[in-house]
């Protein structure tokens, strides 16, 4: 396969930890998460950090995380309080038991402190959880793709295909 793209990531302002943005929306998520590509992210991910943390989106969203928590080591299921229903969040578990995740916990956030009840509201999802890093380029105005997992993915699955 020869020589490997190096990891697009960026340092943040907190020691040791970097960020490797999501970049646009390909035509097919699915299929980059699933592919060699992917798979080579992660084992350079391994060698190079100690620990790698995806965020995804919610299960019940979309496939991408389903895809992801059969290649990672554990799942960290992430409940917001008063906006994922009890249904939901026992379903969402059910899924990950069926895929067999290995599912290291749960974290309710959002708890609201100050009250004496706790109850759920209607949970909603959008789409704005991908977004576009906005950096303007040097005497150009506007928006410029910062290279991010789908670029890499893309150039190493390009790669792929060429090598074969």
């Amino acid at each position: 396969m020869g020589e490997t793209a190096e990891l697009p990531v960026v340092a943040t302002l907190v020691p040791h930890l970097f960020l490797l943005p999501a970049g646009a929306i390909p035509p097919n998520p699915s299929e980059l998460l699933g592919s060699e590509g992917m798979q080579e992210l992660l084992n350079q991910s391994k060698e190079r950090f100690v620990r790698t943390i995806l965020d995804s989106p919610p299960l019940v969203s979309v496939t991408d995380a389903a895809i992801l928590s059969t290649l990672v080591d554990g799942v960290l299921l992430v409940i917001k309080a008063e906006h994922v229903p009890r249904k939901a969040a026992r379903d969402t578990l059910d899924h990950l038991r069926e895929i067999h995740a290995h599912l290291l916990g749960a974290v309710l956030n959002d708890v609201p402190l100050q009250r004496d009840s706790y109850y759920y509201r209607h949970y909603k999802y959008s789409s704005s959880y991908y977004t576009d890093v906005e950096k303007p380029e040097s005497g150009k105005k506007g928006r410029r793709q910062e290279p991010a997992l789908t670029g890499w993915l893309s150039r190493f699955t390009g790669k792929l295909r060429r090598d074969a």
